[in-house]
């Protein structure tokens, strides 16, 4: 599974879904940190490391169906966002 760091608002409102930030090209979700915490003040963020980057495991496959199935196992293990 993608590596990922969630951050939960002060009191958590069951009404606010998580919000799910995935980086660019050349990123990571430690480039997100400062606006995940930020938004984090109103509801739950999710900031994840895509395949092959930070902290993330490497595989030799990297096309859009490859990503969009590692950000729908992290939204399915954080009880379907």
């Amino acid at each position: 599974m993608l590596a990922f760091e969630r951050f939960d608002p002060p009191s958590s409102s069951p009404d606010q879904p998580p919000l799910l930030i995935a980086h660019g090209l050349y990123g990571s979700g430690r480039n997100w940190r400062v606006i995940a915490r930020r938004l984090a003040d109103a509801r739950p963020v999710i900031t994840v490391d895509m395949r092959n980057h930070g902290e993330s495991p490497r595989f030799d496959r990297h096309g859009y169906p490859e990503m969009a199935a590692d950000l729908a196992e992290v939204i399915a293990a954080q009880g379907g966002l």
